[in-house]
């Protein structure tokens, strides 16, 4: 009877370890694999939309794994003298190609006010 007693209870514990960890598992960017600038921006809106202090802004690229950096009253595309949160990534697209974004999110006041977004193929 004890031996049956801890046997189940190892079983326990080991399922709820094993249940723990699945649960952790860190979950893939909700941006990863996304193929249009339509989609990445649409994406990016519905967490950083327009008004979202940049500090947020920069927190959830970065947690999407984007590296960011602040550029104040630079060209973005076809905008002068903007300030912008300059965000960019790449990730795997096939054998030695990789998918390229840049990410501007401008910003007035230390607020987004527009998301724009660029993206293309790199390799050899």
């Amino acid at each position: 009877m004890f031996r049956v007693t801890i046997r189940a209870l190892v079983l326990v514990v080991w399922s709820v370890v094993l249940a723990s960890t699945s649960a952790n598992a860190a979950d893939p960017p909700l941006t990863s694999g996304i193929t249009t600038v339509e989609k990445m921006i649409k994406v990016i809106d519905s967490k950083v939309p327009v008004g979202t202090p940049v500090a947020k802004a920069r927190k959830f690229m970065e947690g999407q794994g984007f590296k960011c950096s602040v550029k104040k009253n630079a060209s973005w595309d076809k905008h002068e003298h903007v300030d912008y949160l300059y965000c960019t990534r790449s990730e795997k697209e096939a054998f030695l190609v990789d998918r390229r974004w840049l990410i501007a999110l401008i910003y007035r006041d230390d607020k987004v006010v527009k998301i724009e977004a660029n993206t293309g193929l790199v390799g050899p």
